[in-house]
């Protein structure tokens, strides 16, 4: 974890969700802060997956909240 918040720096990372079994996370950065924490082109993300080899979903806090309030999907 220490590896992704470094590579999305200088962003502030709010919270990481790790989902161990699929290999994946969902990072959560401050709404202002979401376009610097991706970086140009996607560099600072593919950098992360890179460094650990998980797929790794960045999000801003409104989008969390969104999805809080939706529920899950239904599948």
């Amino acid at each position: 974890m220490k590896y992704i918040c470094s590579a999305l720096s200088p962003a502030k990372v709010s919270k990481v969700f790790m989902y161990e079994d699929e290999r994946s996370m969902e990072v959560i950065v401050p709404d202002d802060q979401l376009s610097l924490a991706i970086g140009k082109s996607g560099q600072n993300v593919r950098l992360a997956v890179r460094l650990t080899g998980w797929k790794i979903d960045v999000k801003n806090e409104s989008m969390l909240q969104k999805q809080a309030e939706e529920g899950p999907k239904a599948s």
